[in-house]
């Protein structure tokens, strides 16, 4: 994978990041190890490599741009998920998604466990809960996936979700399916191969046989 910054100096970018977003909190210099960067950079380049869209790939290669939002947004969760779970350091992990809601306006937290293949397009605004997500996940602008009651949704693979849907509730969501945008879906199964539109209770879904993944990744 193309990085346009060192190793060492990502960490030190982020870091600044998170000292300058959070002036109140000590010195966070030194608190990323280089064993958090390479496991966050091995897990964004397997996703990313999967991704055919430009600004993903340059003469070939897997291309992370920390000064690209959406690149930078995706890395923030990988690396905040891994200093939580491989490293064991919570504050810091907290601190890294405070950090990406800040910067991008994602509330992604570092517990949400996001698929190994994942896309967020200028995802401004959008809120992830705690749902099961399916690899191929997409993922525009003021999207929000959240509980009704203690009840999460459920999505199978290449699930996307255009801008301002909201998924809520018990919703068990099949392969293929394409939430289009302005949708609202509360509590109800989607059958895979599907197109849903409107609001709920009264949403449309509409049989289709393209992969909607196939626009987005190889």
């Amino acid at each position: 994978m193309r990085i346009t910054l060192g190793k060492k100096e990502l960490a030190y970018y982020i870091e600044t990041l998170l000292s300058y977003n959070f002036p109140l909190i000590d010195n966070c210099h030194g608190n990323i190890s280089a064993k958090a960067i390479d496991s966050s950079l091995e897990r964004l380049e397997y996703s990313f490599s999967h991704i055919k869209l430009r600004y993903y790939r340059v003469q070939g290669e897997t291309l992370f741009d920390p000064l690209h939002g959406d690149h930078l947004c995706a890395f923030l969760w990988f690396l905040s998920n891994t200093v939580a779970y491989e490293c064991g350091d919570e504050k810091v992990a907290i601190r890294l998604s405070n950090l990406n809601k800040r910067l991008h306006g994602v509330d992604l937290f570092y517990t949400v466990q996001m698929p190994e293949i994942f896309l967020l397009v200028h995802p401004v605004g959008s809120v992830y809960g705690a749902a099961r997500y399916g690899n191929y996940f997409v993922g525009y602008q003021n999207c929000t996936i959240g509980a009704d009651g203690t009840e999460y949704p459920e999505m199978g693979e290449g699930v996307v979700c255009y801008s301002r849907t909201s998924i809520i509730g018990k919703c068990r969501v099949g392969n293929n399916v394409v939430i289009g945008a302005n949708t609202f879906i509360l509590n109800c199964d989607i059958s895979s191969d599907t197109l849903v539109l409107g609001s709920y209770p009264d949403n449309r879904f509409i049989s289709r046989n393209e992969s909607a993944r196939l626009q987005f990744y190889d």
